[in-house]
């Protein structure tokens, strides 16, 4: 009897090691075929049906996914993974206040798991309970000072309630370790600009563009802080690549009137001051009484 159930413990070993093998090679049919073969050698397993969970949810097959998360907690109630993939499914169907539930669970049997943090925080923001979804950031950093998404996402936070001081902070760690992350350069630029520090901004503006050139967002921004720091050719410059994707942009035509009017150039400055206020730009019709007498 001994010696069977050794056998058995080993067979299901065994059927796991294959089982996460095929997984990560992207063999899903292959995985849940070793993984239920080890299920009948070990039919109390959690982690078999936790991870047969995982591999069937690759597949699309959320049912039979649910079924296995909640079989693997049914044998082993302080198993917190098949919580955290339940919130995960939730979470992706945009049921918040169920992922939250589900990231309850596994956080009251696994309390230093980052992952689970960071995911509850995501649906703390989808709720725009930013509160919440900071607390459970900074838990989640506390757990793992390389959490480079926890960073991102508190800092787009901190962005968003006009907290820029420290949101530059957390994007200076996100570039840190992502020099590539054009938004990360986006966002510091902007919040650098929001403080007045246009030729910190620029430069911000400026290593995004070098990442993803075709960043419209990025040429308008930092054709404001040109116009600021009194490079009009640029601002016009940068206003004429918005402008050629988004002709009807009434910022990119307000601030390359602006800046055309600077240069002396008035008719043509007026020409784009009127676009900018016939498309519902309040400060358009202003610069024209200025500029256009």
């Amino acid at each position: 009897m001994f010696m069977s159930l050794c056998i058995k413990a080993q067979g299901a070993d065994s059927g796991i090691m294959l089982g996460l093998e095929k997984h990560r090679a992207t063999d899903y049919i292959g995985a849940i075929n070793e993984f239920s073969k080890a299920i009948k050698l070990s039919p109390t397993n959690a982690m078999l049906y936790d991870e047969r969970g995982s591999s069937r949810l690759k597949l699309g097959d959320r049912k039979g996914a649910l079924k296995d998360f909640e079989k693997a907690i049914k044998f082993d109630s302080s198993f917190a993974s098949p919580y955290f993939k339940i919130g995960n499914i939730w979470y992706a169907d945009r049921e918040y206040l169920k992922a939250i539930t589900e990231y309850d669970r596994a956080l009251s049997v696994k309390k230093d798991d980052s992952k689970i943090y960071f995911n509850r925080a995501n649906c703390y923001y989808s709720l725009r309970d930013y509160e919440k979804s900071i607390e459970d950031l900074n838990r989640a950093i506390e757990l793992d000072p390389s959490h480079s998404h926890a960073y991102k996402n508190r800092a787009m936070i901190q962005y968003k309630q006009g907290d820029f001081t420290n949101a530059i902070d957390d994007y200076d760690k996100v570039i840190e370790k992502n020099p590539n992350d054009a938004s990360a350069y986006l966002r510091r630029g902007h919040s650098k600009q929001m403080l007045g520090k246009f030729d910190e901004a620029i430069k911000d503006y400026n290593n995004a563009i070098l990442i993803r050139r075709s960043y419209t967002s990025v040429y308008k921004k930092r054709a404001i802080c040109r116009y600021e720091t009194g490079y009009f050719k640029g601002a016009i410059a940068d206003c004429n690549k918005v402008l050629r994707s988004k002709p009807k942009n009434k910022l990119a035509l307000y601030y390359r009137g602006l800046s055309k009017s600077k240069l002396g150039k008035v008719a043509s400055a007026c020409t784009d001051l009127n676009k900018s206020a016939a498309l519902g730009l309040s400060s358009a019709v202003q610069a024209i009484k200025s500029n256009c007498k």
